[in-house]
């Protein structure tokens, strides 16, 4: 008995996913900056990456700051104030002085803070990555299939 062996190594969907991650963290902060948020540590700290789970499987995450809910939703004016402390950093960004930090805080709580939508980018793309996918996961099948058969008409 003759065996061939092949391992596929979807190297192309590995590198779509990659891709779509990367342009999905483009145009999300695309619409942070001309929806007025364009903090630049914020956006820095938006990635997308891959990571096998623990039954070793792919998959593509996004990781962002906490506070992101919060772009994305706003607050409503009459909510409560923020939480001490957490306006720091970003007050430290902007060169506000910290003793501020509670007038800042109120003003929010007053006002509010209009939302910023641009998690939906992500969703409204993820639901034409399964058509990409299946095509390139052919294409991966194919090579290794292709491979498999030359190897197996050596012998």
């Amino acid at each position: 008995m003759v065996m061939a062996k092949e391992r596929i190594h979807w190297n192309r969907i590995k590198n779509l996913l990659k891709k779509f991650g990367n342009e999905t963290v483009i145009k999300m902060s695309e619409a942070l900056i001309t929806g007025g948020k364009g903090d630049s540590i914020f956006i820095t700290k938006i990635k997308s990456y891959l990571e096998k789970d623990e039954e070793n499987l792919l998959q593509l995450l996004v990781e962002m700051p906490d506070y992101a809910q919060f772009i994305e939703g706003g607050r409503r004016a009459g909510a409560r104030m923020p939480p001490q402390g957490v306006l720091l950093d970003w007050m430290a960004r902007k060169g506000i002085r910290s003793d501020l930090e509670y007038v800042i805080r109120k003003e929010i709580s007053v006002r509010g803070i209009k939302p910023t939508p641009f998690l939906d980018i992500w969703y409204d793309r993820v639901i034409g990555l399964n058509d990409l996918i299946a095509e390139t996961a052919s294409e991966d099948l194919e090579e290794a299939l292709n491979k498999f058969v030359k190897k197996y008409n050596e012998k």
